[in-house]
């Protein structure tokens, strides 16, 4: 599997041993937290997301060369955005 030079970059930098333990990655939802907040209401809402988990795992994944765990992450993040974007479309 052949991963672009940019890619990497996020990949490197996104990966946890690339950052000092303090450091954390932030998701600026905007708008869309509502409608996030809709689609997880039945898992807790905005706390169930676990978006974040799923990049890092898919990321994990494209960088030891495991399309499986690569592919699994993408799956969990597609599936709760697609809700998330019905909700946004229904508005």
């Amino acid at each position: 599997m052949m991963i672009s030079a940019p890619l990497k970059l996020r990949i490197a930098w996104l990966l946890p041993k690339s950052r000092t333990p303090k450091s954390m990655v932030e998701l600026d939802y905007g708008g869309l937290a509502d409608y996030l907040e809709l689609a997880l209401a039945e898992e807790g809402g905005l706390e169930a997301d676990n978006s974040i988990e799923d990049i890092q795992s898919s990321i994990a994944g494209l960088a030891v060369g495991d399309g499986a765990l690569a592919g699994r992450g993408y799956e969990n993040l597609v599936t709760r955005w697609r809700k998330v974007a019905a909700f946004e479309s229904a508005s």
